[in-house]
């Protein structure tokens, strides 16, 4: 184990020019292999609140349909839940993309 630690010093020492374009090229490498799991899994997240939102939304209806006041209410509050924690995804989802972008221009930048 020590020795991957030496060697991963070494080659992360700016005037290592040849050693610091392979750890760039690492860090591109996980910082792309980092975003694709982080679009699958928003996907993931966009289809299973979107079937929520569309069985809650039914659910809604019926409640109105039968004047079900409380009802009414219960599934009101179960979409704005919904709603709001796609909304806070989003945000999660946005300052990943910072981080990832921010990660990858400390590598393309150093000297």
């Amino acid at each position: 184990m020590a020795d991957v630690i030496a060697l991963n010093q070494e080659v992360l020492k700016p005037q290592n020019d040849s050693g610091f374009k392979s750890a760039a090229e690492v860090v591109n490498m996980a910082v792309a292999s980092a975003i694709q799991t982080e679009l699958s899994m928003h996907g993931s997240f966009e289809t299973t609140t979107n079937t929520a939102l569309a069985l809650a939304t039914e659910k809604l209806a019926e409640a109105a349909a039968k004047k079900d006041a409380d009802g009414i209410k219960n599934w009101t509050q179960v979409i704005e839940t919904i709603t709001k924690s796609r909304i806070d995804a989003l945000k999660s989802y946005t300052e990943f993309n910072k981080v990832a972008k921010d990660t990858l221009t400390i590598f393309k930048d150093a000297p």
